[in-house]
């Protein structure tokens, strides 16, 4: 990443958005982490534009809007609190004894094209936990963070009012299709709710670029028809008495995006499927 990746988007809030995105909200020598990114070396680089803009600030706190490893392999990064709602933290706990584990990461690192990113990294848990809101009070600025679910359990946003400024974290992606590996689609429906009814002036999705003004509405509400459509395609079959493979392979649901990690198309909609099915029990 480079200098000339970052945006201001207000008097000290910035952003990077090329590819997983992460935030800076400096105010008098102070300055807030929004997402830590995927590894130590691109955490690096996010202390690296800060000492550029603003050589006297110190970060005081990392938030993670949720638990996925893009977002938080880079907390080692920095010498500072992590912030998280609880469910992130009880994710993460239970990921160092899975996915996260030393074999665990050694897979992770087969897996990868840029493996070497990976070396070394040692996952820092969130220590300063919430439960629905929480302020943290930035030199003269107040950075609010609000749960919503959705994407995984902990989700949360982090919302900057004065200047009408949302980090979604990955309860808004836009370009791609969506990660609903760990969703609620009826947190997820309702998170985008909440969302539109903040007035918004700018966000900056978990992936994908900034949107602003009357962008993001629309940006929303083709989010949240991906997500009733498919509920009402996967309701339909159901009653058809389709299977859920069945479902999974069928040309019916209409697309969110023609590019972007399509391979996860089949997925949501079997996601849907188990989150409807458990209903019905």
């Amino acid at each position: 990443m480079a200098a000339n990746d970052w945006q201001e988007l207000a008097r000290g809030v910035y952003a990077l958005a090329t590819g997983v995105s992460t935030g800076l909200i400096v105010s008098d020598g102070q300055a807030v982490v929004v997402d830590s990114l995927w590894s130590p070396s691109d955490a690096r680089e996010i202390l690296a534009y800060l000492e550029m803009s603003h050589p006297e600030a110190q970060v005081k706190w990392v938030v993670n809007t949720h638990s996925h490893w893009d977002h938080t392999f880079g907390n080692q990064a920095f010498a500072a609190p992590v912030v998280a709602q609880r469910r992130v933290y009880e994710a993460m706990v239970t990921n160092l004894s899975g996915p996260w584990s030393p074999a665990g990461l050694d897979r992770m690192r087969q897996e990868m094209a840029n493996a070497h990113n990976l070396e070394g990294v040692q996952v820092v848990l969130p220590s300063v936990l919430f439960y629905d809101q929480l302020d943290l009070v930035v030199g003269r600025r107040t950075v609010h963070l609000a749960h919503f679910g959705g994407h995984t359990p902990g989700s949360s946003i982090v919302f900057l009012q004065e200047e009408g400024i949302i980090f979604a974290g990955d309860d808004l992606v836009v370009g791609r299709y969506p990660f609903m590996h760990q969703a609620s689609v009826e947190e997820w429906l309702g998170a985008l709710r909440e969302l539109q009814a903040m007035k918004p002036k700018i966000v900056v999705p978990g992936h994908g670029p900034i949107v602003t003004g009357s962008d993001i509405s629309r940006e929303i509400a083709k989010f949240r028809q991906y997500f009733e459509q498919t509920m009402e395609g996967v309701e339909r079959l159901m009653a058809e008495g389709r299977t859920k493979e069945e479902a999974m392979g069928s040309p019916s649901f209409p697309k969110y995006w023609e590019q972007g990690y399509e391979r996860l198309h089949q997925a949501n909609i079997g996601r849907v499927w188990d989150e409807l099915a458990a209903k019905k029990r």
